[in-house]
């Protein structure tokens, strides 16, 4: 009812307005609450209004371990999303604060679906090469696949080299199964482990820049021709899956003599035969 309220409103609606729409509404993440404060003579039906917000999404984790070390529980490694918009307005993460809040030995309802990763074929899953490359709770699915493996190998007494690249923000803070990882090292499961600590230098340091390294590069073009290795990627869907894609790219282009087009239709041909997965979100 407040003309310079609507006149705000059609210009958002209108195609020439689309910038000024993503500044006020995209970018600080502004909820329907919060718009109808700031338009407070825009009063639509209460069932109108509901329209408008979308049903709560499903959340659905990676199961961090593996039946045959746990056979009676699913480990899950769920990040806890608390943040402040660019309007300093807090935001929490329904499902990941819900889970935080609950006492230990809370019941609480769940769903299984099938992964998106798939293990190497059997029987000589536990001997094939391994590239494993999950940033922060990316890195859940590739601890059940070296749980497997670490079930394995203590059955046959051999596995083949595993390699896994892991980032965070800082060793103190998130360095998630740092214990794991270096028992795992120990008993030559994991054959090496690289990680990139993006808070803790000058410039901030990913795992595809540990990737593009001059040793590091060496070894992912030696996982890359090798017609064995298995490679898993896993994380968040932003830059990540492509700056991954890249450095491996680059490698098999500084250390196989591969032209850029050569080396994308190589790793197109390991995603085809399912030798190159990606799960991401």
């Amino acid at each position: 009812t407040d003309s310079d309220e609507k006149e705000r409103l059609e210009e958002f609606g209108d195609p020439q307005g689309v910038d000024e729409l993503a500044a006020y509404a995209t970018r600080p993440r502004r909820t329907c609450a919060e718009v109808l404060a700031d338009f407070r003579s825009a009063r639509p039906p209460l069932a109108r209004y509901l329209d408008l917000i979308p049903p709560l999404r499903q959340r659905y984790f990676s199961i961090s371990s593996s039946p045959l070390l746990h056979p009676t529980t699913a480990h899950l490694t769920v990040a806890v999303v608390r943040y402040k918009t660019l309007l300093h307005e807090p935001r929490l993460g329904v499902c990941s604060n819900y889970l935080a809040s609950l006492p230990v030995g809370a019941t609480v309802r769940i769903w299984l679906r099938t992964g998106c990763l798939q293990m190497p074929p059997e029987p000589t899953q536990i001997h094939r090469p391994l590239l494993l490359i999950g940033p922060g709770t990316g890195v859940a699915p590739l601890r059940a696949i070296l749980q497997h493996r670490a079930a394995g190998n203590a059955a046959t007494g051999a596995a083949g080299e595993a390699v896994l690249y892991f980032g965070c923000r800082s060793r103190r803070d998130d360095f998630l199964y740092e214990e794991e990882w270096r028992a795992l090292l120990e008993r030559r499961v994991l054959s090496s482990l690289h990680t990139a600590f993006s808070r803790e230098t000058e410039q901030k340091c990913y795992v595809q820049h540990r990737m593009a390294e001059s040793e590091q590069s060496l070894q992912l073009w030696r996982l890359l021709r090798d017609s064995c290795t298995y490679i898993y990627v896993a994380g968040a869907a932003n830059q990540m899956p492509k700056a991954v894609r890249a450095a491996l790219s680059a490698a098999a282009m500084a250390h196989g003599g591969l032209s850029q087009d050569a080396a994308l239709a190589m790793l197109a041909r390991l995603e085809a035969e399912r030798r190159l997965q990606f799960e991401t979100w």
